[in-house]
């Protein structure tokens, strides 16, 4: 490192002055600046900061300010009401008080006759913060800004909240700084007389900010002020965005360089919460000097070539062992000529283990060649899908106590025609299994945010079993989004007249499952826990027409055995049976007009599925399969395609005209 001595203009410096705003409250101000200013004025580039010039931030003002100053600037630090040597008290982070303030200080600013009128802003942290906050306010003469270490969303990418939740850590840790770092009095030498009253107006009105930070928990208007990410639109100035790889506001920079529709650019290097010519881990560079050629370019209209170059640089760090702390990461500098990069692609990593479909046993030859397993983050949960195939989307939609898996026999001939979406619902499978959302309801609005995910607004589905109501309900609930609509083997709870208490025998043994499915955990979660091959075995055998191969069976018992998740989350849509049927009475009061399929095998429903369907519909189209039972997909697969075909060749075809 090399330390400059000598600059094109010599400066003084203004050790402190006062501004005073217009409530009459006085603001303490550090200023380097040409000697000469006053007679050949020049840009004046802010940083306004709580944390105290006199000694808060002295010694990095000292080494910083005087550089930059030197090249032609004034180079001016302030004091937030409430701190350092500044009148008034500070009640929180970012306020609309702070900006108003900053406000003043830019008019005060331009009206200098030291300053031509073009003003900058720049700081780091707090600093960041509000110089893109005073951006979107669009200021007068405010040419371009400089945020170091900072982000564009308060909310989710602070010290405050991560993904909702509480980051308790930093926000009691910083709490707690800022109220002993407001607590400290003004200078007296500066000051001068009342300096002990300031101080006591402190002390009584200090609060802690960590009350307001936990009394808006959520994404409100509280957070959204002062975040650029609302509307990035608002911000009309060239942005120069600065972070490190292990300080905490790294994914800001190209978050803003891809929201952000003016000239901008990008830094990341390997550094922590500090300026990049003095952090650690190194390499350091020579920042001040990349901050000269940024201000000349925008505040002088010098064309240094900076906006010739990349919109991106970042530090790509070598592998390293794991350290508690490194003096240098190893690496190389790399950089892209925008952001996003065209250079981006999309690489889907298949999904391996039991439940995925390299994990899956016994598929039809070349099934992975056409599908794979991915998970897809829709309405608050991840659900697992299997997706393949080209085509308009087909949406596959399994029953109870089946999977994706279920549609493994029809999905490469469907895959010929659609892009087939065999998901497995929530609380099966591989897909998350939450406390609650299981009923038909919700899980239309799944199914909605999935295929939305996927990038399909409107689609056609088959839902069978367990399928059949979440596939009413997303008919009647969100119409715009669904085509066609095939359904099989089920009632619907709300529309269905419901059997009576005691059936025959062997209607009871197909039957009986529901309200034991129903029960609380602790009844027959403990009863079936450890036995899943007796009740589920039972369930496959006596509603099959033609049994089911004992390795698929077995498949299916040993996923709902995996974890007692697995087995309270093939419960839940059963125990979600009275809040769905309560949303089905409302639905029936209006028939959904789309064409439906009904589908029933002939060993179990038969034409009971379009019986129930016709109370809800009023095109509906009624299939038997002769010789299945209940698990059509599974034992009369070429039956099965052989109806599916005909029914969706107009929704496929459509794609063509």
């Amino acid at each position: 490192m090399t330390t400059r001595t000598e600059f094109p203009r010599p400066i003084r410096e203004i050790e402190h002055t006062w501004l005073t705003l217009s409530d009459g409250c006085r603001l303490a101000a550090r200023i380097w600046l040409p000697e000469d200013a006053e007679s050949d004025p020049v840009p004046a580039i802010l940083e306004f900061l709580p944390y105290r010039k006199v000694d808060g931030t002295a010694i990095r003002d000292a080494r910083r300010q005087p550089y930059v100053a030197g090249f032609g600037y004034a180079t001016v630090r302030v004091d937030m009401r409430g701190t350092g040597e500044s009148d008034g008290l500070i009640t929180d982070e970012y306020t609309e008080q702070e900006h108003a303030d900053c406000l003043e200080v830019m008019a005060w600013l331009r009206d200098q006759p030291w300053c031509d009128g073009n003003l900058g802003m720049s700081g780091i942290s707090w600093g960041g913060f509000n110089a893109l906050q005073l951006a979107a306010l669009r200021p007068p003469g405010l040419k371009a800004i400089m945020t170091l270490m900072s982000t564009d969303d308060r909310y989710a990418d602070d010290v405050h909240y991560r993904g909702g939740c509480v980051e308790g850590l930093d926000m009691l840790h910083w709490a707690s700084s800022m109220l002993v770092w407001n607590a400290r009095p003004p200078d007296p030498r500066l000051y001068g007389d009342g300096w002990r009253e300031a101080w006591l107006e402190r002390l009584e009105g200090a609060n802690n900010w960590i009350e307001p930070w936990l009394g808006h928990q959520r994404r409100d208007a509280y957070w959204k002020h002062g975040s650029v990410c609302e509307d990035y639109s608002a911000i009309e100035v060239p942005v120069y965005a600065v972070g490190g790889w292990v300080d905490g506001y790294t994914n800001a920079v190209p978050r803003m360089l891809e929201g952000l529709d003016v000239p901008r650019k990008g830094l990341i290097g390997p550094w922590a919460h500090a300026f990049p010519d003095d952090a650690l881990p190194g390499p350091s560079i020579g920042f001040l000097q990349e901050c000269v050629r940024w201000w000349d370019h925008w505040l002088k209209g010098i064309d240094t070539g900076i906006m010739d170059e990349p919109m991106f640089r970042a530090w790509m760090q070598d592998s390293a062992p794991p350290r508690a702390f490194y003096e240098v990461r190893e690496g190389r500098w790399v950089a892209e000529e925008e952001w996003p990069s065209p250079s981006i692609g999309t690489e889907t990593l298949e999904l391996d283990g039991p439940g995925s479909v390299l994990g899956a046993p016994n598929l039809p030859a070349g099934f992975a060649n056409t599908f794979a397993s991915r998970y897809v983050d829709a309405n608050g949960v991840r659900l697992h899908a299997v997706i393949g195939g080209k085509g308009r989307p087909l949406l596959l939609v399994h029953g109870w106590p089946q999977t994706w898996y279920q549609w493994r026999l029809v999905m490469p001939a469907l895959a010929r025609d659609f892009e087939v979406i065999a998901v497995d619902q929530r609380g099966i499978g591989l897909s998350d299994k939450p406390e609650s959302g299981y009923d038909a309801g919700a899980q239309a609005s799944d199914m909605v945010a999935l295929m939305e995910a996927l990038g399909h607004r409107r689609f056609a589905m088959v839902g069978f079993d367990t399928g059949m109501p979440i596939g009413y309900a997303l008919a009647a609930d969100h119409p715009e989004r669904l085509e066609r609509l095939i359904v099989g083997e089920a009632i619907i709870t709300g529309v269905t007249p419901s059997p009576p208490l005691l059936v025959p025998g062997p209607l009871n043994k197909r039957l009986w499952h529901i309200a034991f499915n129903r029960l609380d955990g602790s009844v027959n979660e403990a009863l079936v826990q450890g036995r899943e091959d007796i009740y589920f075995g039972a369930e496959y055998a006596e509603s099959a027409g033609t049994p089911l191969p004992d390795a698929v069976v077995r498949y299916y018992v040993k996923r709902l055995a995996s974890s007692r998740d697995a087995l309270r989350g093939s419960f839940a849509s059963y125990r979600a049976i009275d809040v769905s049927k309560a949303q089905n009475e409302q639905r029936k009061k209006r028939k959904v007009t789309l064409p439906v399929l009904a589908i029933g095998g002939g060993k179990a429903l038969g034409e009971g599925v379009a019986n129930t369907m016709r109370l809800v519909a009023e095109n509906v189209e009624s299939k038997v399969i002769p010789d299945s039972g209940h698990w059509v997909a599974e034992e009369a697969p070429e039956q099965l395609l052989a109806v599916l075909t005909p029914f969706l060749a107009p929704y496929r075809d459509a794609a063509m005209q």
